[in-house]
């Protein structure tokens, strides 16, 4: 599907710190040493959020927000820095489209079948929280004092695909003012001990998880510079491990062959390292930064903010994979108006 808009403002919250800058400046990842489920499990280094910084008192103290969890907290502060860079009106009527990722429930089957080997009593149905996905939602809009729709998507990396034509669409209908499409991911000990057993922290694997938000406010209309057609390829499944490439090379077909491929960090152990591995022959393009940590539709925003901030010859067109930890492969692709404008010469 192809919408066109204007990307008003960023925000974001990440292993590097609060705010868009701290993504953009190089800042190297926080690093915490954090607990798994298994009692006998080693305590690892994750990419965190440092909360002892005091730009989260505002939120802490918030009486909406003394009880909410660090997700809640990392989607407000995303969301509202967008909002703020976007200059949005307050009568403005936005739409919020959320991508959630949650290591349990991404690689739900993986995780299952391991805790169930390991005798620790099956899986606990409390590590499947589907509806706690909806608090972090009412929080945002509530807290900041906005109106207008909101959807959770639940997954992994390529539900951020499923937010953004959920987002595309509320802006074609005119159903809102303007959309803010984000992701949010918390590290907590469940997630800890399914990268454990996803064998993220192997020597080879150079993955490791890591928490945090991001934030794409859009309208229809804007700068030039800002301005552009997005191109979203839902997903395919991966199937088999041997069949992963030919799924990433299906989606990347449906995008125009001229456009560089942003390979982006080393994705998870699985399919989709093997894709990567595999990966058609294509232009390629790369979002300069740090590796923050895998923080599945959390992080692949963050790749996807460092290419729209600073637009250059070489991403004025681009597509981004939505490497699927455990589902599928999506894509993302951007084409500024500069580049359709330069293009039709």
């Amino acid at each position: 599907m192809q919408f066109s808009f204007n990307i008003a403002g960023i925000g974001a919250v990440s292993p590097a710190g609060l705010g868009l800058e701290r993504l953009l400046d190089g800042t190297p990842p926080h690093l915490q040493n954090r607990p798994a489920l298994s009692p006998a499990a080693p305590n690892v280094a994750a990419g965190c959020v440092d909360l002892a910084l005091p730009g989260w008192a505002r939120w802490r103290t918030h009486a909406r927000l003394r009880r909410a969890g660090a997700q809640t907290l990392f989607l407000v502060e995303a969301v509202d820095e967008a909002i703020r860079r976007a200059n949005l009106p307050p009568q403005a009527t936005i739409g919020l489209s959320v991508a959630f990722g949650n290591g349990v429930l991404t690689l739900t089957r993986k995780f299952y079948e391991g805790v169930v080997r390991a005798g620790m009593d099956g899986a606990n149905p409390a590590w499947f929280p589907e509806t706690v996905f909806n608090a972090p939602l009412n929080h945002a809009l509530g807290v900041l004092g906005r109106e207008g729709p909101s959807s959770a998507w639940v997954g992994d990396a390529s539900a951020l695909a499923q937010a953004w034509v959920n987002a595309g669409l509320w802006l074609e209908q005119g159903s809102v003012d303007a959309v803010v499409v984000a992701a949010a991911e918390e590290v907590d000990e469940a997630m800890m001990e399914v990268s454990l057993r996803a064998g993220w922290f192997h020597s080879s694997s150079n993955v490791f998880p890591a928490e945090g938000a991001v934030a794409f406010a859009l309208t229809r209309d804007g700068p030039a510079q800002t301005q552009g057609n997005f191109q979203i390829h839902a997903g395919l499944p991966w199937g088999h491990l041997s069949t992963a490439p030919a799924a990433l090379a299906e989606v990347l077909s449906s995008f125009d062959p001229t456009w560089p491929v942003c390979v982006g960090p080393l994705p998870p152990p699985g399919p989709s390292r093997q894709a990567w591995k595999h990966r058609p022959n294509r232009a390629e393009c790369s979002a300069a930064g740090p590796y923050l940590g895998e923080a599945h539709s959390a992080s692949a925003g963050w790749t996807l903010a460092r290419l729209l901030a600073r637009p250059t010859e070489e991403n004025l067109a681009f597509v981004l994979p939505l490497w699927g930890a455990g589902h599928q492969v999506a894509a993302v692709g951007w084409e500024s108006l500069q580049h359709c404008v330069g293009s039709n010469k």
